[in-house]
């Protein structure tokens, strides 16, 4: 008989730890303007980002143009949206930057060695068969 009391306690312990829209929790709001705004840029930048992280193992331009989206977009996200101005926000700035930097010019020596490697005249031979 005691099935029934237990449900209103969870749910009211519940509500009292998560907090609700209409009743927030320490004085914020659970879902808030920030939330909704990544909420919905992730909605619109997903599927583009997915479908740009499927052809990162292409071999050719379109492959290096998409492992250069991350490191692009970090070094954008420093410039758009940059962290405080303090020492810590100077610092993570450059790590950042120095980062992407590196990342980059590792993609593209590697996309380039790729390029030679799978070059079109070395994987058709000019010699007549034998048989």
């Amino acid at each position: 008989m005691g099935g029934p009391r237990t449900l209103p306690i969870s749910s009211g312990r519940l509500r009292l730890a998560v907090g609700s829209p209409d009743r927030p929790l320490l004085g914020r709001a659970v879902c808030g303007t920030i939330q909704q705004f990544w909420l919905i840029a992730s909605l619109i930048l997903g599927p583009p980002l997915g479908a740009i992280g499927a052809t990162i193992r292409r071999p050719g331009p379109a492959g290096l143009l998409a492992s250069l989206v991350v490191p692009i977009g970090a070094s954008l996200s420093m410039i758009l949206l940059p962290p405080p101005d303090s020492t810590a926000g100077h610092v993570l700035t450059w790590t950042v930057w120095c980062t992407a930097a590196i990342f980059s010019a590792l993609v593209v020596v590697r996309g380039t060695r790729q390029n030679l490697v799978h070059s079109p005249s070395e994987t058709t031979s000019t010699r007549p068969s034998t048989t």
